[in-house]
């Protein structure tokens, strides 16, 4: 058992450490970790577009059918042009997700006023300002705001790293000495 807490403490230490890797290297490349997470998206949609388009065989009934085969047309024009323009894929998509925040934003400010909770309304007030806030900045600068994601993504990457690592150092000086056994909540 010895071996499984070693194993464990390991494979938390190297998690975390592909973690502060990653993390860095998308702070410090922002636009080529755009690029890179924009294209395995595309492939993503590539793959699921041929496995919907394989799929429609077992699909029962002309509608259906004609609607997996649209699905799948969809996903695999939108994965080919995210694959071969990832820049204005990355714009397009940063633009659709400030619409998306900016009309959830409406939505949540909307629900505030209309819910009979009094002090439910603040939290959905706010978190409806937020969002639409968030919504209009993307609008407005998509290219700035997918940068800033990338870079929050490796910033989360390298915190979660550093937060692993040392998790795994904590595992491995809490491992009893060889030949000793933990109680048995310590597998779990």
């Amino acid at each position: 058992m010895q071996d499984l807490i070693t194993l464990r403490w390991t494979a938390l230490l190297t998690r975390g450490l592909i973690g502060v890797v990653f993390g860095i290297i998308a702070m410090a490349w922002p636009e080529e970790t755009v690029t890179v997470l924009v294209v395995l998206w595309g492939c993503w949609a590539l793959i699921d577009g041929i496995v919907t388009m394989f799929a429609v065989r077992a699909v029962p009934g002309t509608g259906p059918k004609v609607v997996a085969i649209l699905a799948g047309v969809v996903a695999l024009v939108i994965a080919l042009f995210a694959i071969a323009r990832p820049g204005v894929a990355a714009t397009a998509i940063t633009w659709f997700l400030g619409v998306w925040l900016v009309v959830r934003g409406i939505l949540e400010i909307v629900e505030a006023f209309s819910t009979d909770v009094p002090n439910g309304r603040w939290p959905l007030l706010a978190g409806g300002l937020l969002d639409g806030v968030i919504g209009v900045l993307f609008m407005a600068n998509p290219g700035s705001a997918i940068l800033g994601i990338a870079w929050i993504l490796g910033l989360l990457a390298l915190l979660w790293g550093c937060v692993a690592v040392g998790l795994a150092f904590f595992v491995r000086k809490a491992a009893p000495p060889d030949g000793a056994r933990l109680p048995d909540a310590a597998y779990g």
